[in-house]
């Protein structure tokens, strides 16, 4: 029958075949990668055909002239289609290409599916690191600019995705759940003061006023090193008041009102507790 090959792009990528062996003729060779890596991780409503004069040769070959660009793509399919077998990598109507998605399947649209079907837990265990980390192509601008901008968007699914299986957490009086969610949205994005001030009061909540300094003082620090700012005023308050609450896991959870407990919502101004 025919074998499925795996496309793994979170953190360094890789291409596994059947048994789990790297197929190093595609990964050893960053520019034929790349163009399987852009062709299978597309975003969602991108992800039919691609033509190859409007997209690919401008992406991957922006300065040579068209019939050169052709020949160094052709002779990419070439390769790949030896390598990983000739269906692939597919055309439709003479220019268009796209992946056999039965035939390959990449962690990134796995990713975007789960989250899309709201199986947000499955979801992050995809996230094994940022998008393409530490991946290279000499001469790759386009390609990079576009993986760049791939990493951004994936990184703020998954970021989203963590809050949300947090405030489920939150919700369904689990403190310990939430925080192990708020502290994996805060690795993912480090600066982020709400998601800072959620896991200092899940902390808190929990009865490890301990840790929620921790927390606070470590995010601090690490804002003053990297970004040479300092968390807003805002969040100092409500870091100091997540503090002066009364948490302890057993009695916390059913003394305290939602004011207590501020879930934050996204305005232009900032965040407040709900009242």
């Amino acid at each position: 029958g025919r074998q499925m090959l795996r496309l793994l792009c979170f953190g360094y990528p890789r291409i596994e075949g059947p048994e789990g062996q790297l197929l190093e003729a595609v990964q050893n060779h960053p520019k034929r990668f790349s163009v399987l890596i852009y062709l299978a991780c597309r975003s969602g409503r991108a992800a039919g055909p691609h033509s190859q004069r409007e997209t690919l040769l401008p992406v991957f070959w922006p300065e040579a002239d068209e019939s050169h660009a052709r020949n160094c793509l052709r002779q990419t399919l070439h390769v790949l289609r030896t390598v990983l077998g000739p269906d692939v990598v597919q055309s439709r109507n003479g220019d268009g290409l796209y992946v056999d998605r039965t035939r390959l399947s990449s962690d990134v649209q796995s990713f975007d599916a789960a989250v899309r079907e709201g199986r947000l837990q499955e979801a992050m265990d995809f996230v094994k690191g940022d998008f393409l980390a530490d991946f290279c192509v000499a001469d790759g601008g386009h390609f990079m600019a576009w993986a760049d901008e791939r990493r951004r968007s994936l990184k703020e699914k998954a970021v989203d995705a963590a809050r949300r299986l947090a405030q489920e957490a939150d919700g369904a009086r689990d403190p310990y759940q939430a925080i192990v969610w708020w502290r994996r949205a805060l690795e993912l994005a480090p600066y982020d003061e709400r998601i800072l001030v959620n896991l200092v009061w899940a902390l808190a909540r929990s009865g490890n006023r301990g840790g929620a300094k921790g927390a606070y003082g470590t995010f601090r620090a690490r804002m003053v090193r990297d970004l040479e700012l300092h968390p807003s005023l805002t969040t100092q308050a409500a870091v100091e008041k997540a503090l002066r609450s009364r948490g302890s896991s057993t009695t916390s959870l059913g003394d305290h009102p939602s004011p207590r407990q501020p879930h934050w919502r996204d305005t232009a101004v900032g965040y407040q507790a709900e009242e």
